[in-house]
């Protein structure tokens, strides 16, 4: 059974007006300028000797034949599940990332909740009730990021 749909409108998530800076690095994945590490899978390293297997068993095949096609195509589809893999990944990552942006911590206290989020709009703080509305707690939060950042590199 399969299943096509054309021309689904597409729903963009709603700004938040967070920013967060992003280091691709060797040891993780990623790293977010809060500190936050984002593991590398590694999704070829996994399927590393189902590849080989399948790319040996290519090399075995004579050239123009109906089996070193279908060998060809193995080859294609297990590269293919990585790419997929690798991609699925990263589209999880960025949306983590944008989910907890700063308009859930509260600029006051600290607090950090999705609750604290009541609507697009408004910000309440669960823990000490400071109430703003949430693209200002959000810079309030981004602000006291950079200056403490700008502190950092000073002392440094």
């Amino acid at each position: 059974m399969v299943l096509s749909c054309d021309d689904v409108p597409a729903e963009p998530l709603p700004a938040t007006g967070a920013v967060a800076g992003i280091d691709m690095g060797v040891a993780s994945l990623a790293t977010t300028s809060d500190g936050e590490h984002l593991t590398n899978p590694r999704h070829l390293a996994a399927s590393a000797d189902r590849l080989a297997a399948a790319q040996r068993a290519l090399a075995r095949k004579k050239r123009g034949s109906k089996r070193r096609r279908k060998a060809v195509a193995r080859v294609a589809a297990l590269h293919a599940k990585v790419r997929r893999q690798r991609l699925d990944g990263a589209h999880k990552a960025a949306l983590a990332l944008v989910r907890t942006g700063a308009s859930r911590t509260c600029a006051r206290c600290g607090h950090s909740a999705k609750e604290n989020r009541a609507t697009q709009a408004d910000s309440a703080c669960t823990a000490c009730g400071h109430t703003a509305h949430a693209d200002v707690n959000a810079a309030v939060n981004i602000l006291g990021a950079g200056l403490a950042l700008r502190r950092a590199a000073g002392a440094a």
